[in-house]
């Protein structure tokens, strides 16, 4: 019957794999023809139909690098027909994703972030057969280390040394200051804020007069897959 359509037909229990298939339709009559078609009609077909199939979904593996402002991700178990990756990122505890942008090949990299801060990065990955598998990360951008800054003119007493730092406007878990063998740790500092970057001040005491100190400070941050970051300033004498 031209143009009637029949099926459709399930073939269950396929595994991957390239199959060949031919069709053939008989009348009551015991009249048949086959699909695709032969040149004689033929009781077997010249030619076959094939077709692949590939149930196997994507299992992506995805690995990172960062520095301050960027992250640079890869999927260390992308599949020989890897098709393309839609990628979606925001930060930890955000409302909305930025994105999303669709990538054929590894590595990329995501620019222009925060520096010490958390992503989450949804990663969907597919193949040429349309398999998908989503993989959702937590990322980290670098803390940058602090900067010791020039003091004022009455930065120091007889026995005390008052040093200011400068960081990126992010909160840290303490500080631990250092001045020739004397260490200090320090939480819940005030600090002004501008232009993107935040000050803190603290005078170390009970120091011996006229001697000259070495100091440096170093940021303690905690971060949400457990490591900690401790970067430290270039050190000054004081």
């Amino acid at each position: 019957d031209e143009g009637k359509f029949y099926g459709p037909v399930d073939l269950d229990s396929l595994e991957d794999g390239i199959y060949s298939m031919y069709l053939k339709f008989t009348d009551a009559s015991s009249h048949y023809c086959t699909w695709p078609a032969t040149a004689e009609n033929a009781a077997e077909p010249a030619s076959k139909f094939y077709f692949c199939l590939d149930n196997t979904v994507p299992d992506p593996v995805i690995t990172y690098t960062k520095t301050q402002n960027t992250i640079t991700i890869t999927d260390t178990a992308k599949p020989s027909d890897f098709k393309q990756a839609t990628i979606r990122y925001k930060k930890v505890n955000a409302a909305n994703y930025e994105g999303p942008v669709t990538i054929t090949a590894y590595p990329y990299t995501i620019e222009n972030l925060t520096e010490a801060s958390d992503y989450e990065i949804e990663v969907t990955s597919e193949d040429n057969a349309g398999n998908k598998a989503v993989k959702k990360i937590i990322a980290l951008t670098s803390t940058p280390a602090p900067v010791l800054v020039q003091p004022a003119d009455d930065y120091n007493t007889l026995n005390s040394i008052k040093i200011t730092w400068e960081t990126v406007p992010v909160d840290m878990n303490k500080f631990i200051i250092t001045a020739g063998n004397k260490t200090v740790e320090v939480s819940d500092l005030t600090y002004t804020e501008s232009e993107g970057k935040r000050s803190y001040s603290y005078t170390i005491n009970n120091l011996k007069a006229t001697t000259k100190y070495t100091v440096k400070v170093q940021a303690v941050k905690n971060r949400s897959d457990g490591s900690v970051e401790k970067p430290v300033s270039d050190e000054k004498t004081y």
